[in-house]
């Protein structure tokens, strides 16, 4: 399976043409070209948080919610990557090592005494802390 596997960010980015980062999502998968070999995946999940941003976006009009939605219907079923017991192994596996190689030096040495929860989390979260 060749390809690329869609964060939430990305996808959006590439379904909402008014999304400010539509262009520079859309240029780069462009630019791959057959080394992309015709396959951007994407997981349950993100149909899932696409879905729930744009239910509590409210500011979001009608006809732009729409073409999300169409633009999603475009990865279903072939592309889409369902989620089981043996991926969270897996997710838990990558997410770690994310971690460990991006997260701020400072930050690595909390795992040991806090939750990933309390950590700064750019995409999804605030800090507590």
């Amino acid at each position: 399976m060749k390809g690329y596997l869609l964060d939430t960010n990305i996808a959006i980015a590439l379904w909402d043409k008014l999304h400010p980062s539509h262009t520079i999502a859309l240029d780069f998968f462009e630019k791959l070209g057959d080394k992309l070999d015709d396959k951007l995946w994407i997981s349950v999940i993100v149909l899932g948080e696409v879905a729930y941003g744009y239910e509590v976006h409210e500011e979001v009009d009608f006809e732009r919610k729409r073409i999300i939605q169409s633009q999603m219907k475009t990865y279903i079923p072939e592309q889409l990557l369902t989620i089981s017991r043996h991926t969270a192994k897996e997710y838990g596996k990558i997410r770690a090592e994310l971690f460990k190689r991006y997260a701020e030096i400072s930050k690595r040495g909390l795992i040991k005494t806090k939750r990933p929860e309390t950590l700064i989390d750019e995409t999804t979260s605030t800090s507590s802390t």
